[in-house]
């Protein structure tokens, strides 16, 4: 962490247990990172700072489950481990119970075998109950059950951080389509403006055609009169020529 460049991309969340020896560390404070120690009060199980220093009660996160799927989950195990069978046969549920820890009311002797439960096996114990644990939270019995309240403040940190990406995302987005959208808007524009263009053109092309027809037949009428014209000088010529000309024979020989 102390790495320059080192740069965290994720959400990093970092969770311990209370130990009767607190762990003396220095943490730096980051954005995406959460450095958090289990710590059970009065009031129920918190999430405090890794370097708070308060040490009491040693806490382990057995120690903060929800307390009615914990005492039904140890029921599972009382015909594999003598040591529960005991407990739960010895020792009333306590419906007031705010996390695992307080579900019995428990002499030290008998912490110490709930203690020896779970770290039995080198401690392969607490995932077989994780396991069974997750499997009971999940039937119809419990499905409505609340998680602690660590739990919830554990699962909230994620989801902020993933609101923020999103929204950051969501952003970008909408940014990136902004230019798109005024890239539409123009082209659509200039497609309208050819099309009046060409309409002008092609109303012009079609007076241009309607002009050039028109002078083609008056041009073409002109000459027609010009020829007629023509005709008729040539046969009034004619005329005049043939009229003093004798056509009788007997006057000619």
């Amino acid at each position: 962490m102390n790495d320059p460049d080192y740069v965290i991309k994720g959400t990093v969340y970092c969770l311990i247990d209370t130990d009767t020896e607190i762990l003396k560390v220095e943490v730096k404070s980051f954005k995406n990172l959460f450095f958090k120690r289990l710590l059970n009060k009065e009031s129920g199980t918190e999430l405090v700072n890794v370097d708070n220093n308060t040490s009491t009660p040693p806490t382990e996160i057995e120690d903060c489950l929800n307390p009615r799927i914990y005492y039904e989950t140890l029921k599972h195990f009382t015909d594999k481990d003598t040591d529960i069978e005991k407990i739960l046969n010895d020792n009333e549920y306590n419906q007031d119970a705010k996390n695992s820890s307080e579900v019995f009311d428990l002499k030290d002797s008998e912490k110490k075998l709930i203690k020896g439960f779970f770290d039995k096996e080198q401690g392969e114990n607490k995932v077989t109950f994780a396991k069974k644990y997750i499997e009971i939270s999940k039937t119809e019995k419990f499905k409505n059950e609340e998680d602690p309240k660590w739990i919830l403040e554990m699962k909230s940190a994620f989801k902020e951080k993933s609101f923020k990406e999103s929204k950051i995302k969501q952003d970008s987005s909408t940014k990136e389509q902004l230019p798109k959208q005024g890239n539409e808007l123009a082209r659509k524009d200039q497609e309208s403006n050819n099309k009046e263009n060409n309409h002008d053109i092609n109303n012009k092309e079609i007076i241009s055609n309607s002009n050039t027809t028109n002078k083609e037949i008056i041009y073409q009428e002109d000459d027609i009169e010009e020829i007629n014209y023509q005709e008729d000088e040539v046969i009034e010529d004619f005329t005049e020529d043939n009229s003093e000309i004798n056509l009788d024979p007997e006057d000619n020989f």
